[in-house]
């Protein structure tokens, strides 16, 4: 059975970590590319801008208020950042 879940790792330049999990049954790949995407997008920003983070990945990436993108990644967003 494909893995059901997606340990994700976010570090700032400051070394901070942050982990999280995230889930959306049998679709961890999708979620894993979806990250690998929003990684590029938002590499050099300040951590701190939890807000403008989360609403750039909503409007400026894939399908607003798609199951990947949503479930995926945009709710985990702030628990990976808080560290």
């Amino acid at each position: 059975m494909p893995p059901r879940w997606l340990f994700v790792r976010v570090e700032t330049v400051d070394g901070f970590v942050g982990w999280g999990e995230t889930t959306l049954e049998g679709h961890a790949e999708a979620i894993e590319g979806a990250f690998a995407d929003l990684a590029q997008r938002f590499l050099g920003w300040d951590a701190d801008g939890i807000e403008d983070i989360w609403q750039t990945a909503y409007r400026a990436r894939f399908y607003r208020g798609g199951p990947v993108l949503m479930v995926g990644c945009i709710y985990p967003l702030p628990c990976l950042l808080v560290v």
